[in-house]
């Protein structure tokens, strides 16, 4: 079995009531409302979890790879 990876860009605004999607905007990007706060990687994690369970992956299956330190992220996904 060949696994795939796919990367997904991610506007992450944060302190909302729920962790959900958002809207498309034009620059490609999906807005990841977070209800976690960005505060010691928190919204990072949540955005991680998110994504594992939307995907349907292991968390060990979606990396950060840009973005570390702003609401704009891009996350790579590895899928079998």
């Amino acid at each position: 079995m060949h696994e795939k990876t796919k990367l997904i860009l991610v506007k992450v605004i944060t302190a909302k009531q729920k962790t959900c999607w958002g809207n498309m905007l034009d620059d490609g990007y999906k807005i990841l409302y977070i209800k976690k706060p960005p505060v010691n990687g928190q919204a990072n994690r949540e955005a991680i979890d998110f994504l594992a369970k939307n995907f349907r992956v292991p968390k060990n299956k979606i990396l950060l790879i840009k973005g570390a330190k702003n609401n704009r992220k891009i996350f790579k996904i590895t899928t079998p």
